[in-house]
């Protein structure tokens, strides 16, 4: 029997075609794998399946203990209910938001199992065992890319051709496009699938995402701080996924954090009637280098340099009374003599 290993890279190899004609055209009809719609949802399970009370989370948990664990502290179980969505949900509340945070009836649930899982009364997953209690039927693809696309690949409502998210394109042009998003964001470990979706907040993730390359040095009164990101460890553009992430990148004398000079990367966007457009976007790039350089206005023996992920804009956060620790998280560290 081939590995899980095995499986998942055949299905991302089968299924790299599958979702190029879902980016590239952006259907409207339901795909005729998963019955998941374009923008996630919403999403009609079917009946229970036979040999199991319900199909809430809780109910599945009774046998999938551990997977159940995970989906409680995971962002699919608060895809509906973290602050960061609702601040900018409730001020224009839409079924479009709705589609892929709570795509079944109960929002507090955000993506449980029968998301993914159920569909006309059998339970999916990519291999089966024919032992489990209740029917059961082999959905290899929810192993590859084409699972995640719906929810992570779409464009703005009613405006086709401008992109909300554009996960799944950045992967598909980046060096691991033959490595499913599972690979990274639903690893195997012991023979366990994690159903705690690792992702944007996730410390291990985002330490290995960037590799950067830094340089220093002194122009008259001044120090130039060169850095060159790459995000190797990512296949995907960094920051990915919500159009309000954006990498913060400082640099300052050593032992003089307040001087910092800071730069922000990020998708740019303009704003008009008919709504947001995006007119620039400098984040790392899925392949090939973002270079940054930071001038301070002073000259240092040693730099200090430092790039963290921000959920959502500064500015932002101190409206609304967050602090930086609870809306980033550190990604880069490090220090290089100026020369």
């Amino acid at each position: 029997m081939p590995s899980t290993t095995t499986i998942s890279r055949v299905a991302a190899l089968v299924a790299i075609g599958a979702v190029g004609a879902l980016v590239s055209a952006q259907p409207a009809a339901i795909d005729p794998e998963l019955g998941i719609p374009v923008g996630g949802g919403p999403i009609d399970p079917g009946p229970v399946p036979p040999g199991i009370d319900a199909i809430d989370a809780a109910t599945c948990g009774g046998c999938h203990e551990r997977h159940y664990r995970e989906w409680r502290e995971s962002t699919h179980r608060s895809a509906f209910t973290n602050r960061i969505f609702l601040a900018e949900f409730r001020p224009r509340e839409r079924a479009f938001c709705e589609n892929c945070h709570a795509p079944r009836e109960d929002a507090a649930t955000g993506i449980d199992c029968a998301v993914c899982h159920v569909r006309e009364g059998a339970v999916l997953n990519p291999t089966v065992s024919g032992r489990a209690p209740h029917p059961s039927r082999a959905a290899p693809e929810l192993a590859g890319t084409l699972a995640c696309a719906r929810c992570h690949q779409f464009a703005f409502e009613g405006r086709p051709d401008e992109s909300l998210q554009r996960t799944v394109d950045e992967w598909m042009r980046s060096e691991h496009r033959q490595t499913p998003c599972q690979g990274c964001h639903m690893p195997t470990r012991g023979g366990h699938t994690v159903h705690g979706f690792p992702g944007a907040f996730d410390r291990a993730l985002l330490r290995d995402a960037i590799a950067a390359t830094a340089s220093a040095r002194v122009d008259g009164a001044r120090t130039v701080v060169r850095l060159e990101l790459r995000a190797d460890g990512a296949g995907h553009a960094v920051p990915t996924g919500d159009m309000f992430r954006h990498l913060e990148v400082r640099a300052w004398p050593i032992g003089h954090p307040e001087r910092a000079v800071t730069a922000s990367l990020a998708r740019r966007f303009r704003v008009d009637a008919a709504g947001w457009h995006e007119r620039a976007d400098d984040r790392v790039p899925a392949t090939g280098t973002r270079v940054v350089e930071l001038v301070l206005p002073e000259r240092a023996t040693r730099v200090v340099y430092a790039v963290d992920l921000w959920r959502t804009p500064m500015e932002r956060a101190r409206q609304l009374g967050w602090t930086r620790r609870e809306v980033s998280r550190p990604m880069v560290r490090g220090s290089v003599a100026a020369r």
